[in-house]
């Protein structure tokens, strides 16, 4: 279980074949965010990596829905997927300028 926001979701992980997974277009999908139940499903054969980026990718959906972020779902499936391959990158670069920004007595925290 997890909170974002005023909501609790909780995380399932599953067989690849399991219809949790399935699109409509019948194929299966690496993960699922379904906002009814409030779970994120994943596969649950993916190596550490791929877990990692799929994990991201859903949870910034998670993150959409709580939020109300009110995007056409094409655009919603490039923003989560930039944030599962760069966000930790971007976090990062940030909190580095940040902190060198603190310790030169730039910025106060």
């Amino acid at each position: 279980m997890f909170r974002v926001g005023n909501e609790i979701w909780s995380m399932g992980l599953v067989n690849g074949s399991d219809d949790v997974l399935r699109r409509s277009d019948m194929s299966f999908t690496l993960g699922v965010t379904d906002c009814n139940t409030h779970c994120v499903y994943i596969r649950d054969d993916l190596s550490f990596e791929k877990f990692q980026e799929v994990l991201t990718h859903e949870i910034t959906h998670v993150y959409a829905f709580v939020y109300d972020v009110d995007i056409p779902i094409e655009v919603e499936e490039i923003v989560c997927q930039f944030v599962a391959l760069y966000g930790r990158d971007v976090i990062t670069t940030a909190d580095m300028l940040l902190n060198i920004l603190y310790e030169k007595g730039l910025l106060y925290a």
